[in-house]
């Protein structure tokens, strides 16, 4: 309602300023309306009104450059003409939204004009090596930052600590960490969450917990980073066990908690504890996610629950091949070969593309009926249709 009167005030002036379009443009970026954002930009053009920094860093923080690049090309030919292309918070901006789109290249280029790089731009270039999954080059540019004589705050952290989870780093993980303790980072939850989450991956689970039980607060980020890589190790006690702790704190769980007990359940067999998950997950408002329900159809069909398997399956408003393959692979471990081919043959006939998971399935109940013909035929079918 008060964009609504904003932008009616904004119609009725007579006389519009780079001012009032940047008050505009950045009400637009900050609530997520990205489109409007870049029309008030070209509005602003054909009106003659020259941008400056805080008009094309509006523009950028509300475009979701994954979307349109070809857009931001354009903000950064502007930028060019505009003489702002070594500005720092426009460089910074811009390296945002490349790295995002995953045009590291270019991202590199603009990073590397910068008259002045200070730790925002570090860290737009840091994180965008993380978020494209190049953990080895982002703990690079970390060290070049050092060298630099630039200091890293919270958010450089969190984004270098990522980086060494990816690429299982574990030692300049612990050398980040006293570094961050040093710099007085680590009471901070999103820091210490990340912590969590960097030791964990990198396999070191007793120090993850250690750092959890230290933790001041702990919302469901700190449980799922810890159960997350339970699962992702095959503790499947631990995670159940975080699950039910976290709930006794008054933390709500959320999807990735779900489906991190969904699969602990399937892996131990433990159907009653994924019926009452079952329950709390329809309760909590998350039956309808297609994720969890997917995990659902996989945990109630590895625990030999099929017939609960398929209603949930049956109640999916669509089913993608991994679905498939999860009730498929139900099917033919209980030995019900007839169902496990008509599923198949009802699959095809709803286009669903099966891949290897599927052919496995089909394969082993030939195999296990003595269905030789069948099997040859869906062997066959591999090479000559898929």
């Amino acid at each position: 309602m008060h964009r609504f009167q904003a932008e009616k005030v904004f119609e009725g002036l007579l006389f519009r300023d780079v001012v009032l379009w940047n008050v505009l443009i950045a009400a637009y970026a900050e609530h997520g309306e990205g489109e409007k954002a870049r029309l008030c930009l070209e509005r602003m053009h054909k009106d003659g009104v020259s941008p400056n920094d805080l008009t094309f860093i509006s523009s950028l923080k509300g475009h979701d450059s994954s979307k349109d690049i070809h857009f931001v090309q354009d903000i950064y030919t502007d930028v060019s003409k505009e003489g702002l292309e070594r500005d720092p918070l426009v460089g910074s901006a811009l390296v945002d939204v490349y790295t995002k789109c995953g045009s590291l290249a270019e991202a590199q280029m603009i990073f590397d004009k910068l008259l002045k790089k200070n730790v925002i731009s570090w860290t737009a270039l840091i994180s965008g090596y993380v978020e494209n999954g190049l953990g080895s080059e982002a703990l690079t540019r970390l060290k070049e930052m050092e060298v630099d004589g630039v200091s890293p705050n919270d958010v450089t952290y969190v984004c270098s600590l990522k980086a060494c989870g990816l690429i299982g780093a574990l030692d300049k993980g612990r050398q980040i960490h006293a570094d961050l303790v040093v710099e007085g980072f680590e009471d901070d939850l999103f820091v210490g969450n990340t912590l969590v989450d960097m030791y964990a991956r990198c396999g070191s689970l007793i120090e993850a917990r250690e750092l959890f039980d230290e933790l001041q607060t702990r919302d469901v980020v700190s449980w799922n980073a810890l159960s997350s890589r339970y699962d992702e190790h095959g503790f499947d006690e631990d995670v159940l066990q975080c699950l039910e702790h976290m709930q006794l704190e008054g933390v709500m769980p959320d999807v990735l908690t779900y489906v991190c007990g969904l699969k602990a359940c399937s892996s131990i067999g433990a159907v009653d504890k994924g019926q009452k998950l079952h329950a709390e997950i329809s309760v909590d408002g998350y039956e309808r996610d297609s994720f969890i329900r997917g995990t659902l159809v996989d945990m109630y069909a590895k625990c030999g629950a099929l017939a609960e398997a398929h209603d949930v399956f049956d109640d999916m408003p669509g089913q993608d091949v991994v679905v498939w393959n999860a009730l498929l692979a139900g099917y033919a471990c209980q030995g019900q070969n007839e169902v496990v081919l008509y599923l198949f043959e009802r699959m095809k006939l709803l286009n669903v593309y099966p891949n290897s998971i599927t052919f496995l399935s089909i394969l082993t109940v030939c195999s296990h009926a003595g269905l030789v013909l069948n099997g040859q035929k869906y062997f066959d079918m591999m090479g000559e249709e898929y």
